[in-house]
């Protein structure tokens, strides 16, 4: 187990490869890849021989079985919840990898839309304005609400994904430095690149269609390149700012039209965890022997390593909701809280049933908590009071929710350490 020592290192430590965001600086956009390359240039547009690699084609189909068994193993009506749950922890990963520890607390009462949820220190509240802003464009993804869904590795996905997150963000998230000058600019939304090295979009637009899209691959193979596609997007940086949480979201679009993807597992946690050895392949498939040479074997090795990530997190997921070993964690957790008088008792009964039904009828509370229907409807009030349930009515059906506070006890690891001793 990863000790808070070595938690607190990994939060601090940082590489000049990736921008370090802390409110009231400056945005540093440096980059190991400086020049951008032209997008015309041919080693940079060349496609990997996808054909005949039996080690991605071997990952993508165990990915696809993983992610459908995962799907299968938790009831529909809980999906919602857990996406949420998800969201949260995708936003945590993504600003943690931009050097902001954002409490989950603070992040998950932006998502529940919790009025003072907003912190009244000012760089606080506009870190929660950032975090909103990329759970919004994760839950348009997920619910198919987002535009131009029907091509995402294309320049208009890519732009509709960086004008609406940037348009909910801070003003200093689009703010470009000039390192030579100190002098700063601010990029509008959705707006790419444009300079000497910038080449053209559309000419990349009609090949990035050809080489990853569904247009020129089958889902199968778009799963196979996944990692290429991340590269490749690291590679150009279209925008001037915020390429990598474009990068992350379009990663999790891609894998949600190949129909793998779902609410129930993160990329960003797998990219986050694994920050070191993604950034040392990616450098290992920028170069071979010599300068800007693309190497068909590093990039090749890269696509397997995304995909292993992408497992791992499926395999997290699985392993955390198994049902005998969260109820235990559960009950352990809900039996103290009954203990000290924070929950009523009963309030167990109604959790198990409805994690292992996913909808609990109100009008079965008093037979499941053997407590009679008053005293049952007391149980409810509190427990959807206390967020650990839910409804879409006042009459309707139960549904188990994951408050915030019960991450720690109910799904360990799913954040750092550190994340939870905020």
């Amino acid at each position: 187990m990863t000790t808070e020592k070595e938690e607190s290192q990994f939060r601090q430590q940082g590489d000049s490869s990736w921008n370090i965001l802390r409110p009231g600086f400056k945005i540093n956009n440096t980059s190991p890849w400086e020049p951008p390359p032209q997008i015309g240039a041919p080693e940079i547009n060349k496609p990997l021989p996808w054909d005949n690699i039996s080690s991605l084609e071997d990952l993508a189909l165990d990915l696809a079985t993983k992610a459908s068994g995962l799907a299968s193993q938790i009831p529909l009506a809980l999906h919602g919840s857990i996406g949420g749950l998800v969201r949260t922890m995708n936003c945590y990963y993504a600003y943690l990898l931009e050097g902001q520890d954002i409490p989950p607390s603070d992040i998950d009462s932006i998502r529940v839309n919790d009025p003072l949820g907003y912190s009244e220190d000012p760089q606080k509240r506009e870190m929660q304005r950032a975090a909103g802003a990329y759970i919004k464009v994760g839950y348009a993804i997920d619910h198919r609400q987002d535009k131009h869904s029907d091509n995402v590795v294309g320049v208009g996905y890519l732009k509709w994904l960086h004008s609406e997150y940037c348009r909910h963000v801070p003003t200093f998230f689009s703010e470009l430095v000039n390192q030579s000058t100190g002098e700063s600019s601010w990029t509008p939304p959705g707006q790419m690149r444009i300079d000497s090295l910038s080449g053209d979009w559309l000419y990349y637009d009609d090949w990035v269609r050809r080489a990853y899209g569904k247009t020129g691959l089958s889902r199968l193979k778009q799963i196979e390149t996944l990692g290429a596609l991340y590269h490749r997007l690291l590679w150009v940086r279209p925008f001037p700012t915020c390429n990598r949480q474009v990068a992350l979201l379009q990663s999790y679009a891609t894998l949600q039209e190949c129909g793998v993807a779902s609410s129930l597992w993160s990329v960003e946690r797998g990219v986050v965890t694994n920050w070191r050895e993604i950034n040392n392949q990616l450098f290992a498939a920028n170069f071979q022997e010599e300068l800007r040479s693309f190497s068909v074997s590093g990039l090749t090795k890269f696509c397997e390593f995304f995909l292993k990530i992408c497992i791992e997190q499926i395999d997290f997921m699985a392993s955390l909701f198994k049902p005998k070993t969260l109820l235990y964690r559960m009950r352990q957790h809900i039996d103290e809280e009954v203990r000290v008088g924070n929950l009523r008792k009963g309030s167990f009964q109604i959790l198990r049933e409805s994690l292992l039904t996913g909808e609990v009828p109100r009008g079965n509370t008093g037979e499941i908590t053997g407590e009679g229907e008053r005293t049952a409807r007391k149980v409810v009030s509190e427990l959807l009071n206390k967020g650990y349930l839910k409804s879409g009515s006042p009459h309707g059906p139960l549904i188990l929710d994951f408050p915030i506070n019960t991450v720690e006890q109910w799904l360990p690891g799913l954040y750092p350490y550190f994340a939870t001793r905020h």
